[in-house]
């Protein structure tokens, strides 16, 4: 049993360690034949989890420069886990899943489609780890373990005319994620929605 669940742990690693690698081998050719530098953005979502995000990505202007599109982005969240509670009923090492745990998410999303006007509207694809600690409660108490898994992602997001803001040029955008969670070590799993906005910074 222990030997099945380490090799199922593993065969699931390696197939998303792959698809990061290829999908961020890509962005990087990407960005290098149109010489572009590397730019960030910050944000907050709720939902699975809920809290903060950074992003760092490569991108290009739409033909009239008012609104901003990425060539692949590499995403990095830390928030509390389960936190407006909108999945019941899950179960988690035989207990009931509780909301606080801390989570933090490494995510690389690929775009699958790109609309450029009047706003930018791109479509992606992304996987990545989550870690972090998960509450449970049983019948002695509420506990705490330490976890780690897969998320699979599907996003949508629109980006906003650019904002001027002293020297430097900010992109606002809204995104929503329907995203799938499964753990290594338990059989764990959600589909969960994920709202989000952030600031990009475009020059």
């Amino acid at each position: 049993m222990f030997l099945e669940s380490a090799f199922h742990i593993l065969t699931d690693m390696r197939v998303l360690i792959v698809f990061l690698l290829l999908l961020s081998l890509n962005s990087f050719g990407q960005a290098n034949n149109r010489n572009q530098s590397r730019r960030f953005g910050f944000g907050i979502q709720v939902f699975e989890p809920t809290g903060f995000t950074i992003q760092s990505f490569r991108g290009f202007f739409n033909e009239n420069n008012s609104s901003f599109a990425t060539y692949g982005v590499w995403e990095l969240g830390l928030g509390l886990e389960n936190k407006l509670g909108i999945i019941s009923d899950k179960k988690y090492a035989g207990g009931d899943w509780e909301n606080g745990g801390v989570r933090v998410d490494l995510n690389y999303l690929y775009p699958l489609l790109t609309i450029y006007a009047p706003f930018v509207f791109q479509t992606y694809l992304g996987a990545g780890i989550q870690t972090g600690t998960r509450k449970y409660e049983t019948p002695t108490g509420v506990e705490s373990d330490f976890s780690t898994g897969a998320n699979l992602m599907l996003r949508v997001e629109l980006v906003t005319h650019g904002i001027d803001m002293g020297p430097a040029v900010w992109f606002f955008s809204i995104y929503s994620d329907l995203k799938y969670h499964t753990e290594f070590s338990e059989s764990f799993d959600y589909v969960s929605p994920v709202l989000g906005v952030r600031l990009r910074k475009g020059r």
